[in-house]
C-alpha cells in the first residue's frame, strides 16, 4: 500500500487517508487450462493417427482380388501376378497394398511398363479390398527396324500397332509378310516410333503403286532431308517422294513413266525419283 498526506496537514503531522491499490490476479489457473488443452489436443492427435494406421493395416482392406478385363485369360493372370507382386511389398507403417493408400496410377503404370502390348489401361477401386483392371491388347500392323551394317539387316526390329507405338521387340526376321519401316531410332518397346501420319501413308502409297502393278515392301525415313521418304518396290527398286506429295498424283506421273519409257526394262531399274513433280529422274543398275 501507498501512504499519502494532505498538503494541508502537512505541518501538524496528521496522518492521512490509507489507499489501497488493486493488484493483478495470479495466472496459475490460466497456465493450468492451456496445459490441459494442449495435452488433450496431442492425445486426440495421436488417437486419430493411430486409429487412421490401424485402419489402412487392417488384413480384410489389403489388396484382394484383381479382377483383369478385357484381354485374354494368359494376359489376365500375368498382369494379375505382376500387378500383387509389385504392390505387397511391406512399409514401415503404411502397407503399400492398402486399398486406401495404393495407387491407381502406379499400378497403370507398371502395367504399362510390364506390358508395352497393352493400351487404354483403366484401373479403379472395388471395396473393401479389390481393384479392377480394364485394358485392351494392341493390334499388331507392322515392323520398324534399325539398319545396321548390311542393306538387308533386320536384326533391331519391333512391332508395331497403327498408332506406331513398338509393342514388342523382335530380331532375325525375314520375308516381307508385314509392312516394314526403317529409321534411326531404337527400336524400343513401349515408345511411339513413328506417328500414326506415317502409317495411314504406307498404306496410301501401296494402294497408289498397286494401281501401276508394283507392289510395296518397305519405307525408309530418310534423315539427310527430312520429309523425303524412300520406298522399296517388290521388283527391286527404290522410289523417292516426299512426304507431302499425295500418292494419287506421283503414282500418275509414274505410270506413266513406267509406259511410256521404261517399258519391259523395270526389273532393271536402281531407283526413280519423284520428289520434283513432273521432272522425273531415273537410273538403271
Amino acid at each position: 500500500y501507498h501512504l499519502f498526506h494532505s498538503p494541508a496537514t502537512m505541518g501538524s503531522m496528521t496522518p492521512s487517508r490509507v489507499v489501497y491499490l488493486r493488484s493483478e490476479p495470479p495466472k496459475r489457473r490460466r497456465s493450468m487450462r492451456t496445459s490441459l488443452w494442449v495435452v488433450g489436443s496431442a492425445i486426440a492427435i495421436f488417437a486419430i493417427v493411430g486409429g487412421a494406421i490401424a485402419l489402412v493395416r487392417a488384413p480384410w482392406l489389403r489388396l484382394g482380388d484383381i479382377a483383369v478385363v478385357g484381354v485374354g485369360e494368359p494376359a489376365q493372370v500375368a498382369i494379375a501376378s505382376v500387378v500383387r507382386a509389385e504392390f505387397s511389398r511391406a512399409r514401415i507403417l503404411v502397407p503399400n497394398d492398402s486399398i486406401f493408400t495404393v495407387s491407381l496410377d502406379d499400378i497403370a503404370a507398371t502395367i504399362a511398363r510390364q506390358f508395352p502390348e497393352m493400351k487404354d489401361i483403366r484401373v479403379e477401386r472395388v471395396f473393401p479390398n479389390g481393384i479392377r483392371i480394364g485394358a485392351a491388347e494392341r493390334e499388331l500392323w507392322g515392323m520398324y527396324c534399325v539398319r545396321r551394317g548390311e542393306v538387308t539387316d533386320r536384326n533391331h526390329c519391333a512391332y508395331l500397332d497403327r498408332g506406331g507405338i513398338a509393342f514388342e521387340e523382335v530380331a532375325g526376321v525375314r520375308g516381307w509378310l508385314l509392312p516394314i519401316i526403317y529409321g534411326e531410332s531404337d527400336a524400343r518397346a513401349g515408345e511411339r516410333l513413328i506417328s500414326s501420319d506415317t502409317t495411314r501413308l504406307f498404306e496410301a502409297a501401296a494402294t497408289a503403286l498397286g494401281s501401276t502393278g508394283g507392289g510395296l515392301l518397305t519405307l525408309q525415313l530418310a534423315t539427310a532431308t527430312p520429309g523425303d521418304l524412300v520406298l522399296e518396290v517388290a521388283d527391286g527398286w527404290d522410289l523417292w517422294i516426299t512426304e507431302r506429295d499425295d500418292p494419287t498424283q506421283w503414282a500418275n506421273v509414274l505410270k506413266v513413266l513406267l509406259e511410256g519409257e521404261i517399258k519391259n526394262r523395270a526389273a532393271a531399274l536402281e531407283y526413280v525419283d519423284l520428289r520434283f513433280g513432273n521432272k522425273v529422274f531415273y537410273k538403271f543398275q
